[in-house]
């Protein structure tokens, strides 16, 4: 997800994001996936590096939530490069039987895929941690 973000890589971010991803930034605003996209693309974020201080995961049942802190270098909508504190919190869901990449599964003894498990990202919240935010949990 951050060396995607990185690298501008759309096609990377795109094959791990739900369709209804969503990224809640700290200052609240809520930018759904392509809105994202195009941020991404346009330059009016610009990230540089992701150095995470800790990251915990959580499993319940088709669910997983990441929760960190990391120190994430960016430029966002005109302003400089600054080093954001972030408390961060992800939602991953479990999608089963995904067909269209069928060609990339091993097959099963009568020619069918064999059933994977694979995680989306569904959402990201990201909070200031130097304004004395609690984690999010």
């Amino acid at each position: 997800y951050w060396q995607c973000m990185i690298n501008k890589d759309i096609a990377g971010m795109d094959r791990i994001m739900a369709d209804d991803y969503e990224l809640r930034h700290m200052t609240g605003l809520r930018q759904p996936k392509q809105d994202f996209f195009r941020s991404v693309t346009s330059g009016e974020l610009n990230y540089y590096s992701a150095k995470h201080d800790e990251i915990i995961v959580k499993v319940s049942g088709e669910t997983a939530t990441m929760i960190g802190r990391s120190k994430v270098v960016a430029a966002v909508y005109g302003g400089g490069r600054n080093t954001w504190r972030l408390y961060w919190k992800q939602r991953l869901c479990l999608l089963q039987n995904i067909k269209s990449l069928h060609k990339h599964l091993p097959v099963g003894r009568i020619g069918e895929p064999l059933s994977f498990h694979f995680l989306k990202l569904v959402q990201t919240d990201c909070t200031d941690a130097e304004a004395g935010c609690l984690p999010l949990t």
